[in-house]
């Protein structure tokens, strides 16, 4: 069994993009070209409309990864800024309390 029979199987089972991204599945791209070179045109056909499908669930894993990303910056700088409020809070207390002794 060839690397493009193996991700068509993968893919065909479980639909699980992850899973094949996380078995490095992609890597040889060589092999998957060559794969795709000795097929007929009717296999050729067939397979590429099944690698068009497995590119559309790549591009939107890695949109939704993307999205992922950004959210957890905005929560990590969120939460930066309030911890920059709270030393500041925190220092302008302890000044004021400095004053009063």
């Amino acid at each position: 069994m060839d690397i493009l029979d193996s991700i068509l199987e993968k893919w065909n089972k479980n639909k699980d993009i992850e899973s094949l991204i996380s078995e490095g599945l992609f890597s040889d791209q060589t092999a998957i070209q060559s794969s795709l070179e000795i097929l007929s045109e009717e296999q050729r056909t067939h397979v590429l409309r099944q690698l068009d499908e497995i590119e559309l669930a790549i591009r939107t894993y890695i949109e939704g990864i993307d999205k992922e990303k950004k959210d957890i910056k905005a929560q990590l700088d969120a939460t930066l800024k309030s911890a920059k409020a709270c030393l500041s809070y925190g220092s302008s207390i302890d000044i004021q309390n400095k004053g009063k002794e």
